[in-house]
């Protein structure tokens, strides 16, 4: 038996173990910590992240800072850097930038619910997404 190469059911095994992975805790806290819940969601998808990224790339959460207006960004759940640029703190996941090693920034959510539009979630990330550009527009 000849056993092809077959990319789109490599990335489906990779959906799956995400599928089997994303309610681990949940099943032991039940609905006592939401916060632990979405970090752990958070945290398996900067693990996948890193796991395929390029190697110029870190993954992270955390915040971009502006000096150039003395502001920062929000927490990020994801922030992808680059490692061409100076970090101005990092302490395991939690990362601290400036606007030119900001490469990627993601939200993550479980789900949309009514209190939680697309819409507010899709602003938060274009808001950044603008500062970043307006500070470094080369992003």
């Amino acid at each position: 038996m000849t056993i092809r190469q077959d990319f789109l059911s490599y990335q489906v095994t990779i959906s799956n173990a995400l599928k089997l992975e994303q309610n681990r805790i949940r099943h032991l806290i039940g609905d006592k910590h939401w916060p632990t819940d979405g970090e752990y969601k958070e945290q398996i998808l900067r693990d996948v992240i890193s796991d395929f990224i390029p190697e110029v790339y870190r993954v992270g959460s955390g915040f971009v800072c502006y000096p150039e207006i003395q502001s920062s960004s929000g927490q990020l759940d994801i922030l992808i850097t680059s490692t061409h640029y100076p970090t101005l703190y990092k302490q395991g996941n939690l990362h601290f930038v400036t606007a030119d090693a900001a490469r990627a920034i993601i939200e993550v959510k479980t789900k949309i619910s009514r209190d939680k539009k697309l819409n507010e979630v899709v602003e938060k990330l274009c808001s950044q997404i603008e500062k970043i550009r307006k500070i470094y527009p080369k992003c």
